[in-house]
Order: C-alpha cells, then structure tokens, then sequence
C-alpha cells in the first residue's frame, strides 16, 4: 500500500491502490492523485419530499482540470446549470476523503444512508479501493466473452487475479 494511504492525515498525494491514480468520468484523463481528484453527485427532491441521489461521479477537481481552460467548471458539473434542469443540488467533497480506512467507512456510511443508488456506490468503492478495478472495468465484457475470465461472483464483481488477468490480456490487446 501506498505510505501516504497509510498516513490518514494527508491523503491528497495518494495515487490509488495501484499507484496509476483514477480516470475522470468527464474528460476520460488521468486523475494523478486523491488532491485533484473530486467526487460529486446531484440530489433532488422525489414526490414524497426526501432527497435522493444520482449521476455519483469521479472527476477532475477544478484546478488540475484539463478542460479548465474550456470550461468554466472543468471537469465538475455546473451547478447552476443542473439546478435550472431539474433543481438538483450538487453535492460534491474531495476524492481524498473517500480514500485510505477513514474514506472507505465514509463511503460506508453514504451506503447506509440509502439515498444514492447502491450499485453507484458500490461501484465507486471499487475504483476507489480496488487494486487494478479502475482500469479493468473498461474491459470486463469483453474479456468475458473472450473467455479470459470467468467471473464466479454476482456481476460487477471480481477477483483480484481475475482483475489482474484483464488488464494482462488489455495489455496484450493494444499491441
């Protein structure tokens, strides 16, 4: 594990459980470390007055934003803007916060809290703390069905050799 995912109180220069950093569901670029990474999500009002939550992301934090220069909130949603479409609030908090032991119970708690969508956290949970998951994701179907796995677990699930082979097998793929 990374020292810096150890040391709890400055989590900004982790790389990820892997080292490689994670990938911006905006701009699709490399987050390099936790510091310019950003989680965010919108919550709105349903029917029956309680908040719940979707579109949960992984993206850019502003200023280490590719896209800086060409959009005014970089890789973040634009808050004004989602709440003109459906009065969504954006609910957003540093990629380091959902990182290391204290992260993972945060994102925990956000389960127990039921109001954004399970599989969404489930998911980001994966990229966040799974060794090699942020990178294989991408290539799951397709390795299925080319037989390089065969996965035994419920859907979206997978073991760490089976990551491993995935990103193996992509590796090979792109040469």
């Amino acid at each position: 594990m990374n020292v810096a995912a150890e040391n709890e109180t400055d989590l900004r220069h982790y790389a990820g459980p892997d080292g490689r950093g994670w990938i911006c569901d905006n701009c699709g670029e490399t987050i390099r470390n936790a510091g310019d990474g950003w989680v965010q999500w919108l919550s709105l009002a349903s029917e029956s007055g309680n908040r719940r939550a979707r579109d949960l992301s992984l993206v850019h934090h502003f200023p280490a934003s590719p896209q800086k220069g060409s959009r005014e909130h970089g890789c973040q949603f634009d808050e004004k803007s989602e709440f003109r479409k459906d009065r969504s609030i954006v609910c957003d908090l540093s990629l380091d916060s959902f990182c290391g032991a204290d992260g993972l119970m945060h994102l925990l708690s956000l389960f127990a809290d039921e109001k954004i969508p399970h599989g969404d956290l489930l998911t980001m949970i994966m990229r966040i703390h799974t060794p090699g998951y942020e990178r294989a994701r991408f290539h799951f179907d397709r390795a299925i069905a080319e037989g390089v796995i065969e996965p035994n677990l419920p859907e979206g699930f997978h073991w760490q050799k089976d990551i491993t082979a995935v990103l193996r097998w992509a590796e090979r793929q792109k040469r």
